[in-house]
């Protein structure tokens, strides 16, 4: 490839991304303002995919297929929010607008982008966000990095950028939430594995950031899954047990013991949240969501085939969700299901088969495979990761690393 080229996509690659996350929640810059980038940046990226339609690739693109139907049927679903949501095509064309993001996938694999280099962007970006989670800690009650997602809903008369300096405290920890956090889910898996093949300090510290990052969303099914696959496995992979290996746990356990107090007092807040929320409802608030957005919420039986499409806050629809008692974004998947039909869930699930289950002509890198094992279990306790900008985007990088090894591995075993 080219080296000017590689750095062109690398560049505009970042670019991209930096834009997707919105400079990692950055308060100091009007969340206006990153709309308008957005738009321009969706602008750049449509007319790159089309120059890109007459270059022609021998390489089988795994993923074309899925992408493709990803894409089709978020399109498709608008027409039900038009028929029976009263929702105007263009507001769906709003809504969904994030799907344009999709279409990097074909450009950097046209133009053949590094994929080593995809990677370390990846890992730099969970490196960064991983230290602003933890610098913030040290800043409050200065908000320098916050998503409005998370508060936005409780002070709905307040300016969207005012709401961005708010923060609330849970487990006895100050919680901001900072766009990019999918990558700092990749990063402690990524580390994790790297720690295991070949121990060093550096991915030590990497490793220990990233986990303290995650502990700091406060988030409950986040901080154990992440702790359950860890765990499982350490304790499955036993034929690749070494010196180095048994004293990755050896150090935990001393960390563990020296930090017992601060541990202990998270993991306390946190299952006293859990109880709490128990004792208010009688029933927990999120089955409560799928029972109603699995069975009720269909004003036809089309919409159980392509969704009742993405609604926008400012259409009726929209109006109709906000005066909803239950949120459909809580449940993931099953929102998803909701939202853009059974089609379109039976594609999530391929994808998530397609890179969790073993396959002899497809490479898939091993902290690749429990990063997806890790999204499965969360994905009905949270976002469907399908339609957000950052998780989109961490998507087709990695979609296409795929695609490249599974390309290098074909190229040797055909020489050898």
């Amino acid at each position: 490839m080219n080296t000017d080229r590689g750095h062109s996509i690398l560049i505009f690659s970042s670019a991209i991304l930096l834009i997707s996350i919105r400079f990692f929640s950055f308060t100091l810059i009007p969340d206006r303002i990153f709309d308008y980038i957005e738009f321009f940046i969706f602008g750049i990226i449509i007319i790159l995919y089309i120059r890109c339609l007459n270059i022609t690739k021998n390489r089988a693109i795994i993923f074309g297929p899925f992408i493709n139907a990803l894409i089709i049927l978020t399109i498709i679903s608008s027409i039900p929010a038009n028929l029976f949501h009263d929702q105007s095509l263009y507001m769906s064309f709003l809504a969904s607008r994030t799907i344009i993001y999709w279409l990097l996938y074909y450009i950097i694999s046209k133009l053949n982008a590094d994929e080593y280099k995809l990677e370390k962007l990846i890992v730099l970006v969970g490196i960064i966000w991983s230290s602003i989670m933890v610098a913030q800690q040290i800043t409050f009650p200065s908000v320098f990095f916050n998503s409005p997602n998370v508060y936005f809903d409780y002070f709905a008369d307040t300016d969207i950028d005012t709401v961005r300096t708010m923060a609330e405290e849970r487990a006895g920890l100050i919680r901001i939430m900072v766009l990019g956090l999918p990558y700092g889910y990749f990063l402690v898996f990524y580390s994790w594995i790297r720690l295991n093949d070949n121990f060093n300090f550096k991915i030590l510290f990497i490793f220990l950031l990233s986990i303290t990052a995650l502990f700091l969303t406060g988030s409950r099914q986040i901080v154990f899954a992440t702790m359950l696959i860890i765990t499982l496995d350490f304790i499955l992979r036993t034929n690749r047990l070494s010196t180095k290996r048994i004293f990755i746990p050896i150090l935990f356990i001393i960390l563990i013991i020296l930090a017992y107090p601060l541990i202990n007092n998270y993991f306390s807040s946190l299952i006293a949240v859990t109880r709490e929320q128990n004792i208010i409802s009688n029933e927990y608030i999120r089955m409560q969501e799928i029972n109603f957005f699995l069975f009720n919420f269909y004003p036809h039986w089309l919409c159980y085939i392509v969704g009742n499409g993405w609604e926008h806050s400012l259409s009726s629809y929209g109006q109709e969700m906000i005066n909803q008692i239950f949120y459909r974004s809580d449940i993931g998947i099953i929102g998803a299901l909701n939202k853009f039909g059974l089609i379109y869930f039976v594609v999530v699930l391929m994808i998530y088969y397609k890179v969790i289950v073993p396959h002899k002509k497809i490479i898939i890198p091993y902290n690749i495979r429990l990063l997806f094992i890790f999204l499965l279990i969360t994905s009905v306790t949270g976002v469907n990761y399908f339609e957000t900008e950052e998780n989109i985007l961490l998507f087709v990088f990695i979609f296409y690393i795929i695609e490249k090894r599974s390309e290098e591995h074909l190229y040797i075993n055909s020489n050898t």
